[in-house]
């Protein structure tokens, strides 16, 4: 199962997420729950401060394969042409600020620089679920890093 580039379809391990929208990575059974049996589960986590050991515990309990990512945050694997992309859904920005924000989201993709520029550009919080599914969508296939690539053609083939 893999969609949205977060735990499941509509789901965040975010808690400022509202309360509908969150999983808890170490109990995914809701989301297990959902699946038919027998069918392909991976779980994908970021390779933030605690998840080797939501890995091992899920793997223990439900007997699924899962997968750590290279980078801490999901948010830094974002295109920075997606964020950019993003921004100007509520911004109006010149091609040289277009630029700069690339090569600056390119220097430190991260969460956090994603709240910044959602408070600065678009003059409200950056929403986890929300936001980071819209500049997935804005991503073209070309930009997509091959770590994910390499976890979509697993699960649905190539």
């Amino acid at each position: 199962m893999f969609a949205g580039w977060t735990c499941s379809v509509d789901s965040s391990t975010s808690t400022t997420a509202p309360p509908r929208d969150r999983i808890r990575v170490s109990d995914p059974h809701g989301v297990l729950d959902l699946v038919y049996p027998g069918a392909d589960v991976l779980v994908v986590l970021d390779n933030g401060p605690d998840t080797h050991k939501s890995k091992l515990e899920i793997e223990a309990r439900h007997g699924v394969p899962v997968r750590l990512l290279a980078r801490t945050e999901i948010e830094a694997y974002y295109a920075p042409t997606a964020v950019v992309s993003w921004l100007q859904r509520g911004a109006t920005l010149d091609p040289a600020q277009e630029r700069v924000l690339s090569d600056e989201f390119a220097s430190n993709p991260s969460k956090r620089r994603l709240r910044e520029l959602a408070t600065k550009y678009l003059g409200r919080p950056y929403d986890v679920v929300n936001d980071g599914r819209a500049i997935v969508n804005l991503m073209p296939e070309r930009e997509i890093p091959a770590e994910i690539k390499d976890i979509i053609y697993r699960l649905v083939g190539e």
